[in-house]
């Protein structure tokens, strides 16, 4: 049962609800394994060894201190946002290292943050407070390439306060982050500022209205009256009798895949923002218990997995939802992995259904960690399904930041959030099972077997509950999984053993439901986000139909530059999908990538086809040169 909290604000009663399921404290958390060094490299280059986390910090802080974000009056930078991401990471960071000199260091970083203020104690990075959209004749002046990410650079400032403030335990953080938060309500409301209207022209006020989340962050922990009402204002902004989009609560429930609400995705459809909206939803649901925002969420969520949902663990295509069911290929920024990843998540908290983390664990093992280059701190810019992914040597004229590096940290704590949970009944559940030490409610719990690539973990449950009880466990049956065998032997040491169900994967593209023209614009923006600018080599090699891919139980396995592929093969390979081929896989060992196995490809009557292929996030993760083709999942 959930427990329940009744709140009053003004006329109304809410009831706040608690999670269905219990988070370990992320300092009783452990990742381990090989996977796991991709974890321990990245947050030390970046947070850890001050020679990384200082130079990446000062220049991010540069923006406040210089407010040059609107030097352009039509291209608004986002240069602000990168120090608000950077802090939430360092913040998540110091909780799952429990490191009390990482904790002190963050507290100084905010005072030299908050320092930056105005005489009227502004903290920002453009020159104009108020200057937080485009107007229209300066956007028809410039044929719409006009941006402005002032309010949204702002909410992620206010954020990383908080949770600066959440980790170690400073008042005055908070006081700054409801600071800044109040002045930015009251500015809004002054100079009659409508959200919607904010931000990125095209957007509906997305960028801007994704403050909801850590509004509501900060109301949790001050209750200000005036935070819960901005919050409200936000929610009644997404059911709207004039129909502008998204409309979230009166197009959930259209039976429309979301890049169809309305024309051109590619202008509005943007997968990040939104991400952060729904997750901002389900916030509200949280604090309020509005029983309506999460079940819209759940809504919407279904229909992105159903119909946005590509074959590497991404949504959409690169930064949009363009309807990922319509493409024969597969691109996706790392930012929409992450919050993706993160929407799940909270919406397995909330609600305790296990099929979340089944998109958690195949985004994760995938696109995620495709994304973070072995022995580094720094990720591209947007993961791609082959080639090369696109690399990013900075934004905005920055040379350590930018919008999905910054952003990356954190998802390895919210995975590690769940590995163990406890329901309200008393009993464990045992979730992922990446190698890891887990420790709740005074059990601990080791997983060991290097999953995925293997597929038997022990589970060595140590301790009991407090009322002495030997602990009630549960393990999570992953989707994917046709079978899974449990026993349980000697000292508290279970066995699971997993069919890892070695399979192709067949996919069809669906045609579009948008007029021809449309649909063939929709088709050209998403090849062109594709290549993105930099890349134009691998136009030639976007397919025109479907491919199949080859999976071993939550990877997806891709041919390598690394197992000695050439790139004409890599390129080149005939394609099975729909051909009525089974794959068989056989483990071998290879040097330099995870989970190598020898692919055979069968069918009656036809000659057997062999390749070599790993898991696509190790064939992957490193810069490539500017015309390299290193890896395919394409089969």
């Amino acid at each position: 049962m959930r427990k329940a909290i009744v709140l009053l604000t003004g006329m109304s009663v809410m009831v706040a609800c608690a999670d269905a399921v219990k988070a370990p404290r992320l300092g009783d958390v452990r990742l381990r394994g090989a996977l796991a060094e991709k974890a321990d490299t990245f947050l030390d280059r970046r947070i850890v060894d001050f020679r990384g986390r200082d130079n990446i910090f000062e220049e991010a802080r540069r923006a406040f201190v210089l407010r040059d974000d609107d030097e352009c009056p039509w291209d608004g930078q986002w240069r602000g946002e990168f120090w608000g991401k950077s802090m939430i990471c360092a913040a998540r960071a110091a909780d799952y290292l429990d490191d009390s000199v990482l904790k002190a260091w963050i507290v100084d970083e905010c005072r030299r943050l908050i320092a930056t203020k105005d005489a009227g104690g502004y903290i920002g990075s453009y020159s104009v407070m108020t200057n937080c959209s485009t107007p229209p004749s300066v956007v028809a002046a410039h044929k719409g390439a006009c941006t402005n990410w002032n309010l949204w650079n702002r909410k992620y400032m206010i954020w990383g306060l908080f949770m600066a403030f959440r980790t170690t335990g400073d008042k005055t953080l908070l006081e700054a982050a409801a600071g800044q938060l109040e002045q930015l309500i009251d500015m809004v409301r002054s100079n009659g500022i409508r959200l919607e209207d904010t931000g990125h022209h095209t957007l509906n006020g997305m960028p801007t209205m994704s403050i909801l989340k850590p509004t509501l962050m900060v109301y949790e922990a001050t209750k200000k009256a005036k935070f819960l009402e901005f919050a409200e204002s936000i929610v009644r902004g997404w059911d709207r009798a004039d129909g502008r989009a998204p409309n979230f609560f009166r197009n959930a429930g259209s039976g429309k895949p979301l890049h169809a609400w309305y024309p051109q995705p590619e202008r509005w459809a943007k997968t990040y923002e939104m991400l952060s909206c729904l997750d901002g939803l389900v916030e509200y649901h949280r604090v309020t218990g509005d029983r309506r925002a999460l079940e819209t969420v759940i809504v919407i969520r279904d229909n992105l997995d159903r119909t946005d949902g590509n074959s590497i663990g991404g949504l959409g295509i690169s930064d949009r939802l363009l309807g990922a069911e319509n493409f024969a290929y597969a691109s996706t920024e790392v930012c929409d992995v992450i919050h993706w990843i993160r929407l799940n998540v909270d919406l397995y908290l909330v609600t305790g259904d296990d099929r979340y983390l089944d998109s958690v664990e195949f985004s994760y093992f995938n696109a995620f960690l495709a994304s973070i280059y072995r022995n580094s701190g720094w990720t591209p810019l947007i993961v791609r399904d082959a080639g090369r992914h696109r690399h990013s040597l900075g934004q905005c004229g920055y040379a350590y930041n930018h919008c999905c590096v910054d952003n990356a940290a954190r998802t390895f704590m919210d995975v590690a959030s769940v590995a163990v949970t406890r329901g309200a009944d008393g009993v464990f559940h045992v979730n992922m099972y990446q190698d890891a030490t887990v420790t709740l409610d005074g059990v601990r719990f080791e997983v060991r077997g290097d999953y995925p690539a293997r597929g038997r973990v022990t589970v060595r449950v140590v301790g009991r509950t407090a009322d002495g009880a030997d602990p009630a466990v549960v393990f999570r049956k992953p989707g994917w999984c046709p079978k899974m065998d449990v026993s349980r032997g000697a000292n508290g040491v279970y066995a699971l053993d997993f069919d890892m169900n070695p399979r192709l994967t067949e996919r069809t593209v669906k045609p579009s439901s948008a007029p021809a023209a449309e649909a063939a614009a929709t088709q050209k923006f998403g090849a062109d986000r594709f290549v993105f600018i930099a890349d134009p080599d691998l136009r030639k090699s976007l397919p025109k139909e479907a491919y199949a891919t080859v999976q071993w139980g939550p990877l997806v396995l891709a041919r390598s530059a690394r197992l000695g592929t050439c790139r004409k093969e890599l390129e080149s390979f005939p394609s099975v999908n729909g051909k009525g081929y089974k794959a068989s896989l056989k483990p071998i060992s290879a040097h330099g990538v995870y989970a190598p196995f020898e692919v055979e490809l069968s069918k009656p009557g036809a000659e057997t086809i062999r390749t070599k292929a790993c898991s696509y996030e190790s064939a992957s993760d490193d810069p490539a040169s500017r015309d390299g083709f290193i890896f395919s999942v394409r089969f």
